[in-house]
């Protein structure tokens, strides 16, 4: 009787995972895309009067904002599923705290500007503030990095996807943290391939 009650219990958790994590990588999917569309739009920093309009608020609010964390939240927990033990955790929390803690910061590092819009004197003044919020960035995105590797090395452990893409993986984070500029656009739909990847293989483990 318990035996049957367990079976029971394992299968109706196998189903509720099949529906979950499809439905989990096609809100990835489209924050994916948002956050793409968020930062081709988005001025490079810093900021000058005639880049600032009153979309821009809004704009970090709604999209970019959410689109980062959603995308950072659910990469987490696709870590979980692909790697193991100890690296699967250490992989989902890392990704998870610092992809909170970095969503917040970049809207809270937008909002002064909502109050810059029209005015030139006030959007230098913007710049510097928000300069000491750089190093709260960065750090959160060594953090995020550290996650992810870890995360790779832990589907290189377990064998839960094929092995080049963890490697590939990792050559990537290696040239993102080593490169002494900004990839822009093109680092950023490297780093979408690699997190739709980790979506893939989870969804399809």
């Amino acid at each position: 009787m318990l035996s049957s009650h367990r079976s029971a219990v394992t299968s109706t958790l196998t189903a509720s995972r099949a529906r979950a994590l499809p439905a989990l990588f096609a809100t990835v999917l489209t924050a994916l895309v948002a956050r793409v569309g968020f930062l081709a739009w988005e001025p490079r920093f810093p900021l000058r009067p005639e880049d600032l309009t009153a979309a821009y608020w809004p704009a970090n609010l709604y999209v970019g904002g959410p689109a980062f964390l959603l995308t950072f939240l659910g990469t987490a927990v696709f870590l979980v599923v692909l790697a193991r033990g100890v690296l699967a955790w250490a992989a989902g929390v890392l990704v998870a705290a610092g992809g909170i803690l970095f969503s917040l910061v970049i809207v809270a590092e937008a909002l002064p500007y909502a109050y810059a819009v029209g005015d030139p004197a006030e959007v230098e003044r913007v710049n510097q503030a928000t300069a000491a919020l750089v190093p709260t960035i960065v750090g959160t995105q060594v953090a995020i990095g550290l996650g992810v590797a870890i995360g790779l090395v832990g589907m290189l452990v377990a064998r839960s996807v094929p092995r080049w893409f963890p490697i590939v993986g990792l050559l990537y984070l290696v040239v993102f943290f080593a490169l002494p500029v900004d990839l822009g656009l093109p680092g950023e739909l490297a780093q979408t391939a690699l997190l739709v990847g980790i979506g893939w293989f989870a969804v399809r483990r």
